[in-house]
């Protein structure tokens, strides 16, 4: 049942990319890290860590800060919403086991959607509405694309580093 319904949801996300991308076709986007569709990394990382090792709220609010600054908006936002999904993640992770594959990758959907929906929410409000939701919808899907791609790397990172630290 739990595969079925994981495998409808994944479906349901690829037929949205690919009716976006034949929808939005005459809309020229480039990738790169200045332009706003372009995957949240910092998302991927802190869900990473928050997963696997217990982040402090401290250390999102730094984080958040930090990601601000980059970012260009206004201080506070990021923080908000890494230490609020943070809390979610904590009180998620009681119920289900994140280490398996298809929850964490589960989770982590709506994790980043949270995320990025507090964001947009408050900066739509601050610039009255001129976030463009195209944009919101790409950024969202890429990054949570992306995830699966990044985690390998940062487990054998992880575990190169621990087990270099054992020795």
């Amino acid at each position: 049942m739990f595969k079925k319904l994981t495998y409808n949801f994944i479906a349901l996300i690829l037929i949205t990319v690919l009716f976006l991308v034949l929808l939005f076709p005459m809309l020229g986007f480039t990738l790169g890290i200045n332009t706003t569709i372009f995957p949240a990394v910092e998302i991927i990382f802190i869900y990473y860590f928050s997963t696997y090792y217990q982040a402090k709220i401290l250390l999102l609010f730094a984080v958040g800060i930090l990601v601000d600054q980059l970012l260009s908006i206004p201080i506070g936002i990021s923080s908000a919403a890494f230490i609020l999904a943070n809390t979610g993640l904590n009180y998620v992770n009681k119920w289900f086991m994140l280490k398996d594959y298809i929850v964490n990758l589960v989770v982590f959907c709506c994790y980043t959607l949270l995320i990025f929906y507090l964001r947009y929410l408050i900066i739509s409000s601050k610039n009255q509405g001129s976030v463009i939701m195209v944009e919101f919808v790409f950024q969202y899907l890429l990054t949570v694309f992306c995830y699966p791609l990044v985690r390998p790397v940062l487990n054998l990172a992880c575990n190169y580093l621990v087990r270099k630290d054992v020795k």
